[in-house]
């Protein structure tokens, strides 16, 4: 058996950083998120261990991924980030896998916790300071394959990826409390506006300035549905659609989005154009032809790009239903051969999914990877559309 050690205080560095990292990939993406978490606890993976904790409703239960009981119904299931918080909210301790002991952590997942908390502290205290992967592995004094292969493999997502969503997390607390967007801006790290914009309006489906205003004087209408493909998020204006999002909890995700545009007006029933673009999403998870790809691509978008992104969703829009194209090619499509990582970066900031294609995009060896809303969804898509 492994070696356990109890939790106590010197565990809260670890704590603490796995609630950053949790709360970073749900920014920018809950189902990602939730879909990454929820993988673990159904295959019992050890290396989770110590990373996050789940507690079953039903049984008032909280394990560690691995338990060996009965896998729960997923409907039923929360993560926490740590014991005391499963304890607050009135969870017991299961007595097979006695998650108020932690074993230590494998060396990789170890490694990556290690760096995420570095890269936290360095975007909250020393913001205009590099975090490349040289500095990183430099840091860590591993090479830079490996500590890019270690954290991929074990977050789904690069130290890169995982600096830009702490990064836009840490802009998000300080925007609507600053005095002006460029403070906010440095205070972040970022290094230019055009940087922030790009990075912002897409995942916040608004510019910088509008979101410090919390979407003031916005009309907008939301729509959270069951779908095939999971519970979905819809959101528009009397322009367009704002926001396509996989959600799992239904509710919250609701709420969030909201709280986001607190100042924004949510106006129910929606108006009968609202609907109809929601009955033509709904129409095309539930039917994944040609016709009804073509009505989703007829949508209008009230989404706010930079040019690059506006270029390369652009080329998104026009790879044909059932086929793909890698990140290279879609680079070579709209004239830029070297920026295929620039364009995988656009395709991950997309907020109007399946409407803008970005589930089409794979990598050069056919390996299907990068998709904001769960890597198994996308594969469920691309399969799908291939099939019809």
């Amino acid at each position: 058996m492994p070696k356990t050690i109890t939790i106590q205080r010197e565990t809260v560095t670890t704590t603490t950083v796995t609630t950053t990292v949790k709360e970073t990939i749900n920014m920018s993406s809950d189902a990602l998120h939730s879909d990454a978490l929820w993988e673990a606890v159904r295959t019992k993976d050890r290396r989770f261990d110590g990373m996050f904790w789940f507690a079953v409703k039903t049984t008032g239960i909280y394990c560690r991924p691995s338990c060996s009981s009965r896998e729960p119904k997923r409907e039923n299931v929360v993560f926490v980030e740590s014991p005391e918080a499963a304890q607050k909210q009135g969870f017991r301790a299961c007595k097979r896998c006695n998650p108020d002991q932690i074993p230590f952590l494998d060396p990789s997942v170890e490694l990556v916790q290690n760096v995420c908390g570095f890269i936290s502290k360095q975007i909250t205290e020393n913001p205009d300071e590099s975090l490349s992967l040289e500095v990183l592995s430099e840091k860590f004094t591993v090479s830079a394959d490996t500590l890019q292969r270690t954290f991929t493999a074990t977050l789904g997502i690069s130290p890169r990826e995982f600096a830009d969503a702490v990064r836009l997390a840490r802009f998000k607390d300080v925007v609507k409390t600053a005095g002006t967007v460029s403070e906010a801006m440095y205070e972040a790290g970022y290094s230019s506006s055009s940087r922030l914009h790009e990075k912002a309006t897409a995942i916040m489906g608004m510019t910088p300035a509008s979101y410090k205003k919390n979407g003031k004087g916005a009309e907008m209408f939301l729509d959270v549905s069951e779908s095939a493909l999971g519970y979905v998020l819809i959101a528009g204006t009397a322009r367009g659609i704002c926001a396509v999002e996989f959600v799992f909890d239904p509710s919250s995700a609701g709420r969030e989005y909201k709280a986001d545009m607190e100042e924004a007006t949510f106006s129910y029933p929606p108006p009968p154009q609202f609907s109809a673009w929601r009955r033509a999403i709904l129409n095309y998870i539930e039917s994944m032809t040609e016709d009804n790809n073509q009505a989703i691509l007829q949508l209008p978008l009230d989404v706010i790009t930079t040019a690059f992104q506006a270029k390369v969703w652009s080329a998104l829009r026009k790879i044909p239903f059932g086929e793909t194209r890698t990140y290279a090619e879609i680079a070579e499509a709209i004239g830029q051969p070297k920026a295929h990582r620039a364009v995988a970066t656009a395709c991950a900031s997309n907020p109007v999914a399946l409407v803008t294609p970005c589930h089409r995009v794979i990598r050069a060896g056919g390996d299907i990877s990068g998709y904001r809303w769960g890597v198994e969804r996308k594969q469920r898509i691309l399969e799908r559309e291939k099939r019809k």
